[in-house]
């Protein structure tokens, strides 16, 4: 039981200290973002800011692209991992070294002591569940892992592994391998496969997303708060194998900092959203569409902000490029890699699938049955809900609302909160994203019955999340 911690322990180590290194190396990283990470209080206690696990979980993405960038140029996997760990070296090595010339003016607080241990230990939670039934489901056996034992097999991400097999077609060898490449590197590290320790690399996301849940809330409460939610929504769907539960909540974290990107401007904000948006179409195919929506919203909505804002915006994304593409690079290569395979999607539209798509649209029975299986089965209408009562409340109580002045300053600062930049852009990606899902359906070459019992319940997870998001915008103070 020890192997699994300890091969976990080592993967987050290299991973969180490669993109430390990326993050803080000079030739990198900008003087002004090479600080120390951990907790800072600015004002009362209530816009207290967890900036070092924010910081942390940027630096876990950064981690986890160049890793996955290696896989997929067909390195072997033993190099691979040995590279991330020696980045991670230098990447803590450091760390180390700024965080002593900052030690002298502000001693670490123990609430930095607290983040980590809470990163630590939801990651133990995560691997100790994933050991108590090995994989089983029908993702994680025969399309998550399943591409894993090749990858572990092949030793490394090669052509050569029979990908474009048609025999393997029920293995969607389409979908991305982030997953996968967790999974076999693990495995690599041990130097056995067995139908445990692959799924085990699920603590490595976990860990990832534990840090960026911490690094935005501005209060205890609401931090703990939100880290419930997400674990009774998902529950054994954090730990079985199947990887939209953590395509979910990425794309929860990237509406979460964006949206108050939107709202505050602070760069930092920016820089973790785009780092949360660029891991989703490593994750799944839907990822992708979902970094497409948000991120052609994102400019809409910077749009309509003032010049100034705007003008700050695009002075932070030009201090990120070389950590955006960075990010971008492994989502590149593999779909250049797709191109090469010939892989597509088994949802591509057939002469079949369209003419059936024509006959689905015009009856509206077909319709609210794709509708109302969305919104219903995976819990969605639960987030509605929610959103519906924060909404009611944000309407009545003072401490939710914005300064606003002139005879009706009461209603202009509910509707300044109520309908914030933040609010609008989770709902708006989670509605045209919740559209084009029901295309998807509609639009489907399988039997669409079959198809909505299998997945409906799962993709509309991210719609759920994208709600969530706009629910937290309500809840969470701004800076005053």
């Amino acid at each position: 039981m020890l192997l699994p911690f300890a091969a976990v322990s080592f993967f987050l180590f290299s991973v969180a200290g490669c993109g430390l290194f990326w993050f803080l190396a000079p030739q990198v990283a900008p003087l002004s973002l090479r600080r120390p990470f951990w907790l800072v209080r600015s004002g009362p206690a209530r816009n207290r800011v967890v900036v070092g696990a924010r910081e942390v979980f940027v630096a876990c993405a950064l981690g986890l692209a160049f890793n996955h960038l290696l896989v997929l140029a067909g390195l072997p996997l033993k190099f691979v991992w040995t590279l991330t760990f020696v980045l991670g070296l230098a990447g803590f090595a450091l760390f180390a070294r700024t965080a002593r010339r900052a030690q002298a003016e502000k001693p670490v607080e123990a609430e930095t002591w607290l983040c980590a241990g809470t990163i630590l230990c939801g990651s133990a939670c995560i691997v100790l569940m994933s050991f108590a039934n090995q994989i089983f489901d029908w993702d994680a056996r025969s399309i998550w892992f399943f591409h894993s034992r090749i990858i572990y097999y092949a030793g490394g991400f090669s052509r050569a592994s029979g990908w474009s097999d048609p025999a393997l077609s029920f293995a969607h060898m389409d979908y991305p391998k982030l997953v996968a490449a967790l999974g076999a590197e693990l495995a690599s590290f041990a130097d056995f496969w067995n139908e445990y320790l692959p799924k085990a690399s699920l603590g490595v996301l976990f860990a990832a997303a534990t840090a960026g849940f911490l690094g935005f809330a501005r209060q205890g409460f609401l931090s703990l708060l939100l880290f419930a939610i997400v674990c009774v929504f998902f529950q054994n769907l954090l730990w079985n194998g199947y990887v939209d539960s953590y395509l979910a909540v990425f794309t929860l974290l990237a509406h979460l900092y964006l949206g108050r990107f939107l709202v505050e401007g602070a760069r930092e904000d920016l820089e973790a959203g785009l780092a949360a948006l660029f891991l989703l179409p490593l994750l799944k195919n839907e990822g992708m569409l979902i970094a497409l929506i948000s991120g052609a919203a994102l400019p809409v909505f910077r749009a309509v902000a003032g010049r100034a804002q705007r003008q700050r915006a695009a002075k932070a994304i030009s201090g990120m490029k070389i950590r955006l593409a960075l990010l971008a690079a492994p989502t590149l290569l593999w779909f250049a890699e797709k191109s090469v395979l010939h892989l597509k999607s088994d949802l591509s539209p057939t002469r079949e699938s369209l003419a059936a798509a024509v006959v689905r649209l015009h009856d509206s029975g077909t319709v609210q049955t794709v509708l109302g299986a969305l919104y219903s089965n995976g819990g969605l209408w639960r987030l509605v809900w929610l959103f519906a009562t924060m909404l009611a409340l944000a309407a009545v109580d003072p401490r939710f609302h914005v300064k606003a002045s002139g005879p009706m300053a009461g209603v202009v600062s509910r509707a300044r909160h109520a309908f914030s930049p933040a609010v609008v852009f989770s709902l708006a990606c989670a509605a045209i994203y919740f559209g084009a899902l029901a295309l998807v359906y509609l639009f489907t070459p399988h039997k669409l019955s079959w198809h909505l019992g299998t997945s409906a319940d799962r993709t509309s997870f991210a719609v759920s999340m994208m709600v969530l998001a706009a629910t937290f915008s309500l809840l969470v103070p701004r800076k005053r």
